[in-house]
């Protein structure tokens, strides 16, 4: 995306965020984007497009600041603790301050929860990335990487609808990091 693209996409997810994604229309992101409903239209053909756009935005910034955090990481558990923060966590805080962010973080409709899949997919090669050193340690626990990476995506990012407070939200996640250390041998 260029910078153009990127700061629609950044005044979309304000007004989703605000207003959810089904009563938001073009002509709003227009307005939050101080761009007219033609320039908008010349970048994005409809709002799935733009929805599609804010998941993969959203997504590349957390990959991006995983790995950031990650070259500062000075263990498995410390990784874990930073790809919690980037996939978990800021989500989970983003849907708790403001009234319709859930519809983005979701992906409100099926244009919305393909582009989920792929940032899903995105998240768990995060995760064998990070828990390939530990293959033998898993292996012998009777796991593959690849099924501990999903297993720790899916209930990961399941936790930030489930969790009933943040406090949970944290229990949960310290509760999943000791069992994936664990099944590691690692720290």
């Amino acid at each position: 995306m260029g910078e153009k693209e990127e700061a629609i996409v950044k005044a979309a997810i304000c007004v989703m965020s605000r207003y959810g994604v089904k009563r938001t229309t073009m002509n709003d992101i227009a307005n939050a984007a101080e761009i007219s409903r033609q320039t908008l239209y010349n970048s994005f053909a409809n709002k799935d497009e733009v929805l599609r756009a804010a998941v993969r935005q959203g997504c590349e910034r957390s990959v991006t600041d995983i790995r950031q955090d990650w070259q500062q990481a000075a263990g498995l558990g410390e990784k874990l603790d930073a790809f919690f923060q980037h996939t978990v966590i800021f989500y989970y805080d983003f849907i708790h301050s403001a009234p319709d962010a859930d519809d983005i973080v979701s992906g409100f409709n099926t244009a919305g929860k393909d582009e989920l899949e792929k940032a899903q997919d995105r998240y768990k090669s995060l995760l064998e990335e990070v828990l390939s050193p530990y293959e033998t340690t898993i292996s012998n626990a009777g796991m593959t990487v690849s099924q501990l990476a999903e297993i720790v995506c899916v209930s990961s990012v399941g936790y930030k609808y489930k969790a009933r407070s943040k406090a949970h939200l944290e229990e949960l996640l310290r509760s999943l990091k000791i069992m994936t250390l664990t099944l590691a041998g690692a720290d």
